[in-house]
């Protein structure tokens, strides 16, 4: 049925998603794969952490899909992404003013989460060596 699950694109509903693209693209180091309009003129963004990533997160303006499906559920996913060391991810994050946690340490990992600009909480984390 699903021949290519390692291929994910998560969608996540949003406010602003040019605020949210751009915060994504400037302050955590991903790069905007494609740019789209949707229903009404809405914008809309698909990003990933490289060129050649299988993943990617696609930003969606909330109250249009709300419009147009409101059977889905538009909160935010809780997500957990890998990184080679959290501590010094989450000095780069503090640098640009990006509201961050403190490292927490997990027993074989350390994680630390961060908000977007819309108070969207994510998580990272690295593999202790």
């Amino acid at each position: 049925m699903f021949n290519q699950v390692e291929q994910v694109e998560i969608m996540l509903y949003v406010n602003d998603p040019e605020k949210c693209a751009k915060f994504w693209s400037e302050e955590v180091g991903f790069i905007v794969k494609e740019e789209g309009k949707g229903p009404e003129e809405s914008k809309n963004y698909l990003l990933a952490a490289s060129k050649n990533a299988e993943s990617s997160l696609h930003l969606f303006d909330r109250e249009v899909i709300a419009k147009y499906s409101p059977e889905l559920d538009l909160a935010t996913p809780s997500l957990l992404f890998s990184c080679d060391d959290v501590k010094k991810a989450r000095q780069k994050l503090l640098d640009k003013g990006v509201t961050v946690g403190e490292v927490v340490d997990m027993g074989s990992a350390e994680t630390c989460n961060f908000a977007d600009p819309e108070g969207h909480y994510f998580a990272f984390k690295s593999m202790k060596k």
